[in-house]
């Protein structure tokens, strides 16, 4: 047997269950939803593209030519062109992948932003605020996330499935010796 000579870190099954985590303590309590949906949905992004290059990397011989370069929904493109998948990204679960990405973007990219108030300003938690919202903003629901880790989960099944590694990722294993 041989020893191993380094730990192999899977960053996609960590960030995934902090997507999770966050979907879940989001759906259990109002106060805080807010804040747990943006973690819930921006992590699944993080656990997306996370994924995405680790295929990429294992089963590409020329990714890391290409990793840096393209945008997350490029890569996938390749990864997808090479396993023979056709992703239908206007339909559940890959529609969920192009929202993810989205609002990862305007969260990343974020700017300040003077919206119309048509009512005197009211104080409060995010949940209890009454107000014009941000893009962003409209799409923090513990619903919204709950569907997005959920479709995430699918999406990352699926391409393991076309990658011929099983039908479902083993996200217990965080990291390994090899």
């Amino acid at each position: 047997m041989t020893e191993a000579t380094h730990r192999r870190v899977y960053a996609f099954a960590h960030t995934f269950a902090v997507a999770q985590r966050a979907a879940k303590r989001a759906a259990e309590s109002e106060a805080g939803s807010f804040y747990e949906s943006m973690n819930a949905i921006l992590y699944s992004a993080f656990t997306l593209e996370a994924f995405i290059n680790h295929l990429g990397a294992s089963g590409i011989s020329f990714w890391r030519v290409i990793e840096r370069p393209l945008r997350v929904r490029e890569k996938l493109d390749v990864l997808c062109s090479v396993l023979k998948l056709v992703p239908d990204f206007g339909a559940r679960p890959f529609q969920s992948l192009t929202e993810a990405f989205k609002f990862r973007d305007l969260i990343v990219h974020g700017k300040t932003e003077d919206l119309p108030l048509s009512a005197p300003h009211q104080f409060g938690t995010m949940e209890e605020l009454r107000v014009p919202l941000t893009q962003w903003e409209s799409l923090c629901s513990p619903e919204r996330a709950a569907r997005v880790v959920a479709d995430t989960r699918e999406i990352l099944d699926q391409l393991h499935s076309a990658a011929g590694l099983g039908t479902t990722v083993p996200f217990f294993l965080l990291s390994e010796n090899v």
